[in-house]
């Protein structure tokens, strides 16, 4: 009886584990925009094949904004075979851009750049959640949910 309940209690466990793996990763700090940079660094976006989610998106961190109106772009490694999304690789989660801080700009051609316009005209510090999506041809990734840190 005991090794009954021990074998269902290590398969519940193995089956949430694998629950748990979500298809995001951040692996360091933050990209970071100030006054003088209208076009903020490239926020380098990296796919990887995921047995359990399909594939995994990693990023080096939230993108943190100091000053009014930066252009933010992510973009994959051109030899990637994955690309993002054509209409919203990149898109401000819903309710989350309440005084329209954040305006779509064109994708890349190839579909490995992808690009918002940031107002950041609000005064104050304020947190936007975004999400990544990703296709594997014409299947989507696991959608990655980092954050906008607007410092008006």
């Amino acid at each position: 009886m005991n090794s009954r309940i021990s074998i269902v209690a290590i398969a519940i466990s193995l089956a949430l584990s694998g629950c748990a793996t979500t298809g995001v990763e951040q692996t360091g700090r933050p990209v970071e925009c100030n006054v003088h940079q209208p076009v903020c660094p490239i926020v380098p976006v990296t796919v990887v094949p995921d047995p359990v989610v399909g594939c995994k998106v990693t990023m080096a961190g939230d993108v943190d904004v100091s000053g009014p109106d930066h252009h933010i772009f992510w973009e994959l490694n051109a030899t990637s075979p994955y690309t993002f999304a054509p209409n919203d690789g990149i898109f401000i989660k819903p309710n989350s851009n309440p005084a329209d801080q954040f305006s779509p700009s064109e994708p890349g051609q190839s579909g490995k750049k992808f690009g918002l316009r940031d107002k950041n005209s609000v005064h104050g510090t304020y947190s936007y959640p975004y999400g990544i999506k990703v296709m594997d041809g014409s299947t989507a990734c696991a959608v990655f949910d980092p954050t906008i840190i607007n410092r008006g």
